[in-house]
């Protein structure tokens, strides 16, 4: 799996986009250490779950449907202190955040519009608000 590091830990930086299986995988994610990385400039074109690796990055989102991208709870998402993610409406299809089991998503939502980029920011555990 391509993971990227949230902390240094054994010889890896924090920031490191690394590649690895097994046992380490599990235990550097179970740490804490690491997370799933799609990748800088991945583009989505289905409704997905946020990942941690979408953290502090805008994702690009091009299809003529619905994209949703669904944040789920600090648990599942390895999310802690303050963070921020947008996405970026590249196709005709809206583009838009929904709040996952658990999770609360305040402020009201934009109306989606080509061309349009907005985002969240996680202001409390499984709380998020929408940022302009």
């Amino acid at each position: 799996m391509t993971m990227r590091m949230l902390k240094s830990y054994g010889g890896f930086y924090e920031g490191q986009v690394v590649t690895l299986s097994g046992p380490e995988e599990t235990r550097l994610i179970g740490l804490g250490y690491a997370a799933a990385y799609l990748g800088e400039g991945d583009i989505v074109a289905a409704s997905r779950a946020l990942i941690i690796g979408d953290i502090e990055d805008v994702i690009p989102c091009v299809s003529a449907g619905p994209v949703v991208i669904t944040i789920p709870n600090d648990a599942t998402l390895g999310a802690s202190g303050q963070a921020t993610v947008a996405i970026y409406q590249g196709g005709t299809g809206a583009a838009s955040f929904a709040a996952g089991a658990g999770v609360t998503l305040r402020n009201t939502a934009p109306t989606p519009a080509q061309y349009k980029t907005h985002g969240v920011m996680r202001v409390g555990a499984n709380e998020w608000a929408y940022i302009v």
